[in-house]
């Protein structure tokens, strides 16, 4: 009586066997999807892919995330979420995150503590940190921090 469903487009959400929510957190679906073989095979090396595709003049898709959300106030899931795939977050989306200073924000305290662990760890990983929609100071200490570039995509003076 297994109560864990593989994230799939034609089983977008998880169900116990009751049929009621399994899980209304990030940490088990990322978990159980990153533990599955299969999932985690099929997305494995992004950047052979984009090689190819640029070889072949085709286009290239690869996936990131435009807040931090999906790692909640766990590093451990940057890790998981670059081996599911994604290539790219964003470090805060206009408003204050765990991370970084939004630039809908009055005050600008920049990066918090946890986010300098985080592009740390994204270094490490091999995830860009994307200092859009992030208040004035973010991105100059996110450089500051990041060993490697970081974009802010897309970018608009004001």
């Amino acid at each position: 009586m297994a109560k864990r469903k593989l994230l799939t487009p034609a089983n977008p959400s998880y169900l116990s066997d009751s049929g009621g929510p399994l899980n209304t957190g990030l940490r088990a679906p990322i978990a159980d999807v990153a533990s599955d073989a299969a999932a985690t095979a099929a997305l494995r090396d992004v950047s052979a892919a984009m090689a190819e595709a640029r070889e072949t003049g085709r286009t290239a898709i690869f996936f990131g995330f435009q807040n931090p959300s999906p790692i909640e106030d766990d590093i451990g899931l940057v890790e998981i979420l670059h081996s599911l795939g994604a290539r790219l977050m964003q470090l805060s989306y206009n408003n204050q995150s765990l991370l970084a200073t939004g630039c809908y924000e009055t005050e600008d305290p920049g990066i918090t503590r946890m986010g300098r662990q985080v592009i740390k760890e994204m270094n490490r990983v091999g995830l860009v940190v994307d200092m859009s929609h992030s208040a004035a100071r973010s991105p100059i200490q996110a450089a500051d921090i990041s060993e490697r570039p970081i974009p802010i995509t897309p970018a608009h003076l004001h």
